[in-house]
């Protein structure tokens, strides 16, 4: 999945049906990119199916980081990776800051 700006937060109840991580590569995996470069990366996950596993992912960036690409992998001989119920937060637009400053010294001018 591509973003537009920045993440901060993003959260997702994901199932497939690849199974425990082995030697032979199954399991799931959840990258992080930011503008094509990865900056993160959670590998050996036991995906939820059939009532079995922990269902949810969430992912913070720390220090200021963003992210605006994650990739999602199962490692099976069959993936099926399905994802429900995903919500995130974006990182504030650098001028959105600016542009409230000079709101603020604008109030206070006017007193």
């Amino acid at each position: 999945m591509n973003f537009s700006n920045g993440l901060t937060d993003f959260s997702a109840q994901i199932r497939d049906p690849s199974g425990r991580p082995t030697f032979m590569g199954v399991g799931l995996a959840v990258i992080l990119f930011n503008d094509g470069v990865e900056v993160g990366a959670s590998w050996g996950h036991t995906p939820a199916w059939g009532g079995l596993g922990d269902t949810w992912f969430d992912i913070t960036a720390m220090n200021d980081d963003t992210f605006d690409e994650i990739r999602i992998l199962g490692f099976g001989f069959f993936p099926t990776t399905v994802m429900d119920n995903a919500t995130w937060d974006m990182a504030p637009a650098p001028g959105t800051g600016a542009l409230l400053g000079l709101a603020v010294l604008g109030l206070r001018r006017r007193r």
